[in-house]
């Protein structure tokens, strides 16, 4: 894990332990869309971006002033790249449908709240492209690679809310990466999964407040 993303894990653990009472900020449920984005360029050789959707829907649940867990379920596109046997480099679009759990630190400036955030999340493999197709099938895309249909991985990031009455419109950027290996028995060259995510979310007060 970067130094950057350990010192965020750190101020939001730090944030949760630190005994405040538990103010009356309300349980919000919505949803968000927006893109997700995976860079497979080489340095000084290529430039390759390729974007997919995100959507998904969350809950927001507040534990203390400013802090609140957001347990969601997504549909989002991450990438990897590998060397693949009788193919050379391979460039994956992977679709996973995704369970996070977010910690939410924010600050209130009157109706306006910015905000950083982190997380684990667990996804499932559930569709594969590679070098724009979008056939969906997962072995064309692995070949004799034997591969996880189950990923593990975090999101650290940050966000930006605008509250109205009992919505709530926020704007967030992400960064995701997986931890587990995408390939079994490989020793070497085995990718991870990552994504940079930009999404709109809305949601609406339906408790307290």
């Amino acid at each position: 894990m970067r130094p950057r993303t350990r010192t965020l894990f750190v101020a939001l653990a730090l944030s949760l332990a630190q005994p405040q009472p538990v103010e009356s900020q309300g349980v919000y449920l919505g949803a968000r869309g927006g893109i997700s984005v995976t860079d497979y360029s080489f340095p000084h050789l290529s430039e390759d971006w390729r974007s997919g959707v995100v959507a998904g829907a969350f809950l927001a649940i507040p534990v203390r002033p400013q802090v609140s867990l957001q347990p969601e379920l997504s549909w989002v596109r991450k990438g990897a790249d590998w060397f693949s046997e009788g193919r050379g480099p391979t460039r994956a679009e992977l679709d996973y449908a995704a369970a996070t759990t977010l910690v939410r630190l924010s600050l209130p400036l009157r109706n306006f709240s910015v905000s950083v955030l982190g997380g684990p999340w667990v996804g499932i493999l559930a569709r594969c492209g590679t070098d724009g197709d979008e056939a969906g099938d997962c072995d064309s895309v692995f070949g004799s690679d034997q591969h996880r249909n189950t990923d593990f991985g975090y999101d650290v990031g940050l966000g930006a809310a605008f509250h109205t009455g009992s919505l709530v419109v926020q704007l967030e950027f992400r960064r995701s990466r997986g931890v587990s290996r995408l390939l079994k028995d490989r020793a070497r060259d085995n990718p991870t999964t990552e994504s940079t995510q930009l999404s709109l979310a809305l949601g609406y007060r339906v408790w307290g407040g």
